[in-house]
């Protein structure tokens, strides 16, 4: 049986040999197809049997057609979305997506930054927990655009939330309701630049009256970590004061501390937290929150990170996007005075 080529896809598809390449290897970033051609392509060739060589492919043009995504964590809801859109954003650019997960350890986001130049990718998006390893890469010249998380002293491009403007924001929620205390919740790290400017401007933007106690001494998984300090906190005072979540584990574990006791936010507690999750809609009342714009952070950084990969000269522009947060408000973070008391 003779080997099926790309002509033959080509001609059993109706289309050009160069027509089937393009849409097999996802190479047509300057071409645009109907998604019918696109599909009768692919119809063609697995009823031939036919599949490109991703291999032969880069041996000849020396490229891989792969970006690398570094994440702290997968299952972190904010992450998996994240990823998810930058996945979708890389293929339609005729990229694949090399994902990983360092379980938020720095010697693991070392060693995935070897395995990738090794690979090797064509840039990298990483959502960094530490500098260790990058310099390597920068010395490589290699594109590199850094996510949610800024290491202030790396000079790259850097897409992330406007930390402490939605900090801000959650400052004049509380005030605008009225609440006369708030318990906060969140990571510390001293080289953490997004959480210093979370806590920074949070507390900066409530005012002087107001009772505010901060849970920064979190040890072990944090989820856990904030649902026994909210037992903690639970014994000793009542649940009728703010509740805040610095990021979308945190605001879980608050809810899971105020679960334990018989509380809901929005009837006895008032709960608003950075970072959208997938339970916090499905609740009644919902959570409250302070959301990424994951859709619009995925498309800014694969724009930066293609245009560092067609002028690598730009690596060391530093430029810095930061995008504002959806406030999303369901219910639970009332006027202070409906709280049950």
């Amino acid at each position: 049986m003779p080997k099926i080529s790309l002509k033959h896809v080509a001609d059993q598809a109706g289309v050009d040999p160069s027509t089937v390449s393009r849409i097999l290897n996802q190479s047509f970033r300057s071409h645009r197809y109907s998604k019918e051609t696109i599909l009768k392509v692919q119809r063609a060739a697995e009823s031939l049997g036919y599949s490109a060589s991703r291999t032969a492919r880069s041996l000849r043009t020396g490229k891989s057609a792969v970006l690398g995504l570094i994440l702290p964590r997968l299952h972190n809801p904010f992450f998996s979305e994240l990823a998810e859109a930058l996945e979708q954003g890389a293929r339609e650019k005729g990229y694949r997506l090399w994902i990983s997960s360092t379980g938020a350890d720095p010697a693991g986001q070392s060693q995935q930054l070897q395995d990738m130049m090794q690979y090797p990718v064509e840039g990298l998006l990483l959502v960094p927990r530490t500098g260790l390893g990058l310099k390597s890469w920068g010395d490589a010249g290699l594109p590199l655009v850094t996510l949610d998380r800024s290491l202030g002293r790396v000079n790259c491009p850097h897409v992330g939330l406007d930390d402490e403007a939605a900090a801000r924001q959650i400052g004049a929620e509380l005030v605008r309701q009225g609440y006369p205390s708030v318990q906060i919740f969140g990571p510390t790290e001293v080289d953490d630049v997004q959480y210093q400017q979370r806590w920074s401007a949070l507390k900066a933007s409530l005012p002087r009256g107001m009772s505010l106690t901060e849970h920064q001494d979190l040890q072990g998984p944090y989820r856990e970590a904030c649902a026994s300090r909210v037992d903690d906190v639970l014994r000793r005072e009542g649940p009728a004061q703010a509740w805040v979540g610095l990021n979308n584990v945190c605001s879980m574990g608050i809810l899971e501390g105020l679960s334990r006791h018989g509380f809901r936010p929005g009837k006895e507690a008032g709960l608003i937290g950075i970072d959208d999750f997938f339970a916090a809609s499905l609740l009644h009342p919902g959570v409250t929150v302070l959301a990424q714009p994951v859709a619009e952070m995925a498309e800014q950084a694969l724009s930066l990170l293609m245009g560092l990969m067609r002028n690598p000269a730009q690596s060391g522009s530093g430029e810095v996007q930061l995008l504002a947060a959806q406030l999303r408000e369901r219910g639970s973070l009332p006027p202070f005075s409906q709280l049950s008391t």
